[in-house]
């Protein structure tokens, strides 16, 4: 879980910040997080990211039975 470090994965694979002028966060560390996560998901074999707003993907990873649809 990358939390709010990026909202969906294409922040991971882009290497992009959030698109959102209220969000105020140190850039730089953010940055620095997104470039790891990246690094992190082309160097892995099958690491499982899991972005906090990415619904497709949260959906897709239950029907792979990687993540659950409730807390347990």
């Amino acid at each position: 879980m990358v939390g709010d470090v990026t909202w969906h994965m294409d922040g991971v694979r882009q290497v992009k910040g959030k698109d959102a002028s209220w969000v105020t966060e140190d850039a730089r560390a953010i940055m620095d997080q997104l470039i790891w996560l990246n690094e992190l998901s082309r160097t892995e074999p099958d690491p499982v990211i899991v972005a906090s707003h990415g619904e497709e993907q949260q959906i897709a990873l239950t029907r792979q039975q990687l993540l659950s649809n409730r807390f347990e």
